[in-house]
């Protein structure tokens, strides 16, 4: 489980990505973000959790108005991580994570397992296919580009937040 849940934050892609401009946040974004390509995830309203199976592999990370998050890995198997972050600048610092593992698409899950704290910098960008925040790798320097010091989430409108 550890490994996936690394991979959530650093898998590197196969995509091409053109050259583009960074910019740092000067504060929170709120809301969803997506690496990859799947769909098939829906909220359960039932359960507040993001539920399904799809075609494809991605991860999706939800940044709630409560300073909660949510991290969602379809690699393999589902990986669901819930915790909270705080912001620090250009630092985003993950804490208080548990996560849990399903084979059937959310319909079972496993036991919630503790994951250690974890702090990472991160910057936003905007391209031809939109907004995205990049985190960014230990110790790189800009320029920073996905695939090689920095992994690539594009955002998600109308992804239901609390």
């Amino acid at each position: 489980m550890v490994f996936l849940l690394l991979a959530l934050l650093f898998v590197t892609s196969s995509l091409a990505m053109a050259e583009t401009e960074t910019v740092e946040w000067q504060e929170m974004p709120y809301g969803a973000w997506m690496a990859g390509s799947w769909s098939g995830v829906q909220l359960n309203e039932e359960t507040g959790r993001y539920e399904g199976v799809g075609p494809g592999m991605g991860y999706i990370m939800v940044f709630n108005f409560d300073g909660t998050h949510v991290a969602i890995s379809a690699f393999f198997q589902n990986l669901y991580v819930t915790g909270k972050y705080e912001v620090e600048g250009d630092v985003i610092h993950f804490i208080e994570r548990t996560a849990q593992e399903t084979t059937d698409g959310g319909l079972t899950w496993g036991e919630p397992e503790p994951v250690p704290d974890e702090s990472l910098r991160w910057v936003l960008g905007n391209d031809d296919d939109g907004t995205y925040i990049l985190f960014v790798e230990e110790g790189a320097e800009p320029p920073f580009v996905h695939g090689q010091n920095a992994f690539r989430y594009n955002q998600v409108p109308g992804v239901p937040i609390f």
